[in-house]
């Protein structure tokens, strides 16, 4: 039967392209949360099939179609945040797939030889690409959807998210490979004779990977659980409607937000952490302007001096101004300790493209305005690494929205000897969609348990509208009770890893990273170069 299947696909051309991109989309859709399903391991195989039997021009059009539609699955809720995307984002990444997709064709057609590899190395290579930079939008990543596969996950403490995602992607294409032989009418016996390498180094590949997950696992689990210290971080869980203005609601989102963080007094946590810019003002500055006695402080006061009425620190969040009217997403961390506050500041390193900023965008003030006046581009990246010390003397940092998806980010954390991390984040704008609203919520998570696993540190995530959670460093979780779009305080136990302890990916950073987008680069401009006059493809054009 499954023969019959094959002969079908291979005799009819179009419906072919049709099923296997259909199959590629829907497949590694239902892999990433929501649905969480186990197909990524076999999800490219459909793609891979089809790709190597396809001309470039019938690549080019099949890929950006379905590569648009696999972007509108998967992020179609960015549409909520800015409808631009839909025009602008989408159509950006799905020309990057398009890409990929020709320069793995072209490689595999021009040395076949190469067919294996050819499609880990350039398609991570692309999905690297889409992460950095400006654009760079590094989310639901091969590596994400092992969220609930740690076992497979494990192994980001060496070669990070993009060295497991070159794993699952070998595994599928191995499967492939084996699928194209058959697909030439080869017995059984010279199948497997042809292909045994292949299903060998495969197999092997993905067994050693699981092997040292069980063996992570299993040391790791006992260390956390037994030998760890753990901190008390109330996560605060507001839900603020991202519609709603501070400025018309400052006393009644105050008088709520001071009774929330009053109320777990009786829990004794050792760090209060509110979500993202929670006190949407310039908090510092109009204290410094007006006094902090002065009657419109009179609720900025009264968040400093919690920290001596818990006698706990509190991490507040809001807009902070610098040097050249810069603008940034900030934090403070208040304490009260001999007698006397101390505040210690950090602003948001990566900051959302088009969300936050556009490079240059203040130097033309008619598109400043535009920008300023849909909600975009008004904040500045900070520069500093700012490390906090808990009131038990333990070292913490803290990533603002989705700078707790980029481990790279992290690991210059560690290296400033960072014991675990805070999270503060807002997906309020969510609340734009009645349907799928909860979709980035878990996403969000999702795409944060690669970075627990990669620097070994634990990551307490205070989220506007949920999912409020702990990533600890094998990326188990203790999901907050607080339910999405709901309200509520949850005081979680957080691991605190010795300064001590790097991981190899500490230690190793992004060379392995540079390493395959190197060699994914080395071996499409080979095949160009021996190329020549460029007939291999245009023969297969």
């Amino acid at each position: 039967m499954l023969k019959n299947i094959f002969n079908t696909l291979r005799d009819d051309y179009k419906k072919r392209n049709i099923i296997c991109f259909s199959l590629w989309v829907v497949l590694t859709t239902l892999s990433h949360s929501m649905f969480d399903l186990p197909f990524i391991w076999i999800s490219f195989i459909p793609l891979i099939y089809a790709l190597h039997q396809m001309t470039v021009r019938d690549i080019v059009k099949y890929g950006f179609i379905f590569g648009y539609f696999y972007y509108f699955c998967t992020l179609y809720w960015l549409i909520a945040f800015h409808e631009i995307s839909a025009f602008f984002v989408f159509p950006l990444y799905a020309l990057y797939f398009t890409v990929g997709m020709v320069l793995i064709r072209y490689i595999g057609s021009r040395f076949p030889q190469f067919r294996l590899i050819a499609f880990p190395l350039v398609w991570t290579a692309i999905e690297i690409f889409r992460s950095v930079g400006f654009f760079g939008f590094r989310w639901n990543t091969p590596a994400d959807a092992l969220w609930k596969q740690l076992i497979f996950l494990q192994s980001a403490d060496m070669i990070g998210a993009w060295g497991v995602s070159f794993i699952v992607l070998f595994v599928n294409a191995g499967i492939a490979e084996f699928l194209l032989k058959w697909d030439k009418g080869l017995s059984i016996k010279d199948l497997w004779k042809k292909n045994f390498m292949t299903l060998y180094i495969t197999l092997f590949v993905f067994l050693s990977n699981l092997a040292y997950g069980f063996s992570s696992m299993y040391l790791w689990e006992e260390l956390i659980d037994k030998k760890l210290y753990r901190e008390r971080v109330a996560l605060i869980q507001p839900n603020r409607p991202g519609h709603s203005s501070w400025y018309q609601e400052e006393a009644e989102l105050s008088e709520k937000y001071l009774a929330m963080m009053r109320s777990v007094s009786n829990q004794d946590p050792d760090l209060l952490l509110q979500t993202e810019i929670m006190l949407s003002t310039h908090f510092w500055e109009n204290i410094e302007a007006r006094g902090i006695d002065d009657p419109r402080n009179k609720y900025l006061k009264q968040f400093v001096e919690l920290a001596k009425e818990l006698d706990t620190p509190v991490m507040l969040t809001h807009f902070t101004s610098g040097e050249n009217n810069k603008l940034y997403n900030g934090a403070s961390l208040v304490t009260f300790t001999n007698n006397a506050y101390k505040v210690e500041k950090y602003n948001k390193i990566h900051i959302v493209p088009f969300g936050e900023w556009i490079p240059g965008s203040q130097n033309w003030p008619w598109l400043d305005n535009l920008l300023s006046n849909i909600g975009a581009a008004w904040a500045s990246p900070g520069e500093d690494l700012t490390v906090f010390t808990s009131k038990n003397g333990l070292k913490f940092a803290l990533l603002i929205c989705f700078e707790d998806i980029y481990a790279i980010l992290a690991r210059l954390f560690v290296n400033e000897g960072v014991q675990y991390f805070v999270n503060s984040t807002n997906d309020g704008w969510a609340y734009k969609w009645k349907l799928g609203a909860k979709a980035p919520l878990w996403q969000h998570l999702a795409n944060t348990t690669h970075t627990a696993i990669s620097v070994r540190r634990s990551i307490a995530r205070s989220v506007n509208t949920g999912v409020s959670a702990v990533v600890d460093p094998m990326g188990r979780m203790d999901i907050s009770p607080i339910k999405e779009y709901e309200e509520g305080i949850y005081v979680a136990e957080v691991p605190a890893m010795p300064i001590t302890h790097k991981t190899q990916y500490v230690l190793w950073g992004w060379y392995l990273q540079y390493f395959i987008f190197f060699l994914a680069t080395c071996l499409s401009l080979f095949v160009v170069w021996t190329d020549k006059k460029s007939q291999h493809l245009k023969s297969i054009f």
